[in-house]
């Protein structure tokens, strides 16, 4: 297991990092009475899923490769109140990393290496969430200009967005596994909604049928019912079911750290009235074709562009615009991201899509004049050759959704 997750780190070690460079990825702390989310950057380099870890890449004189983990102190007294920490051997045996350090001496270990470098790439999301008050990057990153005013500080979120957005095997694989959690929970929860439910149980069933399964919620699952179902992230969750209503579902299992992302929209009766199948149609169609128009090369605003024009066109059908800048009243949101690690994975937004991306696709349609709100949404990897529907197996055709939940 520790061989790809060596394989990282060696690829920016042997590409990104000259002679007299340095790599450093800072882990969060947990702050108390939060879930805590393990910082992605250390899960993908080390595999360890502990808080307030610490990676150090460099290169030394003449380009020597080395690599140090900085972990939590061995601690009986805290352990008894937030869980048993691995220790150097255990961090040894899961990151392949020989050279691992406590806490208590890292600033010992960043000097001892720091002093030695020219530039040092450290991990923050972008300079404006530098200028926020009570950064701790922002605290940390000052002191160690600050305490090696010689150094050139760069930022290594570019570098992680090159290699996260190409998954490898293994990650493809814990992805479809979240996928098969997530299905599993779908059905589970559709043959079971009742009118008369609040939103708030189904979510409560989805999730606890998620975790039945010895996943984690990828993100706070949304379950919005009727009118509700308009609003992209839908807070709340205490309306009341009616019969008539579509349910609108985005929800994802973490497996091993890896999200799903999917959303389906169903009706809560079990049968789709005439009118929402015509507009649950245009999504559908245009779900389909957005996925067969993904391919290397194109940006995500190439196959947004594309899906507008599906969308416009259905829209029009049913008289429900007349001109294309109406479209806006009733899709107002991107066709997708990028998926992974983060359900919104590191990314280049704009740029062009990379064989082995694995991206959402998720058109919708938002109509509040009519109570209906409908997305579609899967999960897809670009491969060189043909477009991977990892997410294919959960139902969206009118008919398969209708026959599971009228079981």
């Amino acid at each position: 297991m520790a061989n790809k997750f060596k394989k990282r780190r060696d690829k920016i070690l042997n590409k990104y990092l000259k002679e007299k460079e340095a790599f450093l990825i800072i882990g969060e702390k947990n702050l108390g009475g939060k879930p805590f989310k393990i910082n992605s950057n250390i899960l993908y380099l080390t595999g360890i899923k502990e808080e307030n870890n610490i990676l150090l890449l460099f290169k030394g004189k003449g380009g020597k490769k080395k690599e140090i983990l900085i972990i939590q102190n061995k601690n009986p007294d805290r352990e008894k109140w937030e869980g048993i920490r691995l220790g150097k051997e255990k961090a040894k045996e899961i990151s392949g990393i020989d050279k691992v350090e406590y806490l208590k001496n890292r600033d010992n270990v960043i000097a001892g290496v720091l002093n030695k470098m020219e530039t040092v790439y450290i991990n923050y999301k972008n300079e404006s969430t530098l200028s926020k008050k009570n950064n701790k990057r922002k605290s940390f990153i000052r002191d160690i200009k600050y305490n090696f005013p010689h150094l050139d500080v760069k930022n290594s979120t570019e570098i992680m967005k090159k290699l996260r957005t190409v998954k490898d095997d293994s990650e493809v694989k814990l992805i479809k596994k979240a996928i098969e959690i997530t299905k599993e929970a779908l059905y589970y929860t559709w043959e079971n909604i009742e009118p008369g439910m609040r939103e708030y149980e189904v979510k409560a069933m989805i999730n606890y049928q998620i975790k039945k399964r010895g996943a984690k919620i990828a993100f706070n699952t949304i379950v919005a019912g009727g009118p509700n179902g308009v609003i992209l992230h839908y807070p709340d969750g205490d309306r009341k079911l009616k019969k008539n209503d579509l349910l609108l579902f985005d929800v994802g299992a973490r497996w091993k750290g890896y999200s799903a992302d999917i959303s389906r929209t169903v009706p809560v009766s079990g049968k789709f009235s005439k009118s929402q199948k015509e507009i649950y149609e245009i999504v559908l169609k245009t779900n389909k074709q957005s996925i067969k128009n993904v391919e290397v090369g194109k940006t995500l605003k190439d196959i947004a562009n594309e899906a507008k024009e599906i969308l416009k066109k259905g829209l029009k059908s049913l008289d429900l615009i007349d001109k294309d800048e109406e479209l806006k009243k009733y899709y107002y949101h991107s066709i997708g991201h990028h998926l992974g690690l983060d359900t919104h994975d590191l990314s280049f937004k704009s740029e062009q899509l990379k064989e082995r991306a694995v991206i959402t696709i998720e058109p919708g349609l938002y109509i509040k004049e009519k109570d209906v709100g409908i997305r579609i949404e899967d999960d897809v990897l670009v491969d060189e050759n043909e477009v991977v529907n990892l997410s294919e197996n959960i139902a969206k055709e009118t008919d398969e959704i209708e026959s599971i939940m009228n079981k």
